[in-house]
């Protein structure tokens, strides 16, 4: 309506302050209580990035999630890449007969030294 108060309606046309940190507020600005200020376009307090996630890091958190979720994809994949091509090793196990788990890390180290070129 013609009042102030609530969210959308305007205030008195007058400029907003935050009350905890008496910054200037824009609209669509958040007052994030982890950081102690105010952030444009608040989406949430990512505790990964160490800081809120807003209207100037949105893309580049995305793209974190996504490289992120990229990489944990090539190390699955990579990791059944090794399992299936050599399926004795896992079951004897670099020492003759240990567990499949070091076999899996064994198998990926020679894998990651193959790729460098190192031997």
């Amino acid at each position: 309506g013609a009042g102030g108060g609530g969210g959308g309606g305007g205030g008195g046309g007058g400029v907003r302050v935050c009350g905890r940190c008496a910054a200037v507020k824009p609209w669509r600005t958040h007052h994030c209580s982890v950081c102690r200020r105010c952030v444009l376009k608040m989406d949430h307090h990512c505790p990964w990035i160490h800081g809120c996630v807003g209207l100037h890091n949105q893309r580049f958190f995305v793209l974190y999630i996504f490289y992120t979720w990229l990489g944990t994809a090539f190390a699955a994949c990579s990791a059944a890449f090794l399992i299936r091509r050599e399926p004795r090793a896992l079951r004897e196990g670099p020492l003759g007969g240990g567990s499949a788990a070091v076999s899996v890390g064994v198998g990926a180290w020679r894998f990651v030294k193959g790729s460098r070129g190192v031997l």
